[in-house]
């Protein structure tokens, strides 16, 4: 998707995926609301058709969670499905992270925005290659890239737990001083021990998902590679003199302008 945007070359550019569950016939209505002023029109899906409650169920989990989580709202059931005027393709195309989560993009950038409801058709040929793992990967890359309210859960419920610990504390001391009811062992010292060390490698689990992505951004490779330029690359290299045999990497690079 993003090596299209960086190749498109238009007063408005459209994004949908390729196995027709967004229906070309509602690109004249997308186009209608552009050209009556609206920088950004987002198809949103009421519905899709064959589509197992497993899915409905755990889409509406994940929207409910990123909205909990993010400043950037998502409007449920928003697709990649949309038309973005020239100044919010610019804008979106100045958006390099690597954790890509467009529609997530698409909402943080703003600009005068509508949107336009359909009903999912069933899926024209082939099976999704986003199974159960996928998803989740894309969950969570649409949590971290959004959100660092994971970070301030950690900072809360770690001080939640050593509060706890510190009463649990004056507990036993209460009960040995006044009620020698304290039986000498080893449980509670064992139980303290394993709830804190699973708290602290959970979170330290946590921290390494963000980390995860630093050593992605830090990397800075290009997103994609081409094996030959696009058109519109050919005519700027022409034009300036500039053609040679460098491969076409157009990854890191600001679009070629005329």
């Amino acid at each position: 998707m993003t090596a299209g945007l960086d190749a498109a070359d238009g007063d408005a550019v459209i994004m949908m995926d390729a196995d027709l569950q967004h229906p070309p016939s509602l690109i004249p209505d997308l186009v209608a609301r552009w050209q009556a002023g609206a920088d950004i029109v987002s198809a949103v899906r009421q519905s899709t058709r064959g589509a197992s409650w497993w899915k409905t169920a755990t889409s509406g989990i994940f929207y409910r969670l990123i909205n909990l989580l993010s400043d950037t709202y998502v409007v449920p059931g928003v697709a990649d499905f949309c038309l973005l005027s020239r100044r919010a393709h610019q804008a979106l195309l100045a958006v390099r992270e690597r954790q890509r989560f467009l529609r997530g993009i698409v909402s943080w950038i703003g600009y005068n925005r509508t949107f336009v409801p359909f009903e999912a058709p069933p899926r024209f040929a082939g099976r999704s290659s986003y199974g159960l793992a996928k998803m989740f990967r894309l969950a969570m890359a649409a949590v971290i890239s959004f959100s660092s309210a994971p970070l301030r859960m950690a900072t809360r419920v770690g001080l939640l737990v050593s509060a706890a610990g510190f009463a649990y504390l004056i507990y036993i001391l209460t009960a040995w001083l006044f009620f020698k009811r304290i039986e000498p062992g080893w449980t509670s010292t064992i139980s303290v021990i394993l709830i804190l060390g699973g708290v602290q490698l959970t979170f330290t689990g946590l921290l390494g998902e963000y980390l995860a992505v630093v050593y992605e951004e830090a990397k800075q490779r290009p997103l994609y590679l081409l094996k030959e330029p696009s058109p519109k690359q050919t005519r700027s290299e022409d034009a300036t003199g500039d053609a040679d045999h460098r491969p076409a990497t157009v990854g890191n690079k600001r679009r070629a302008e005329g």
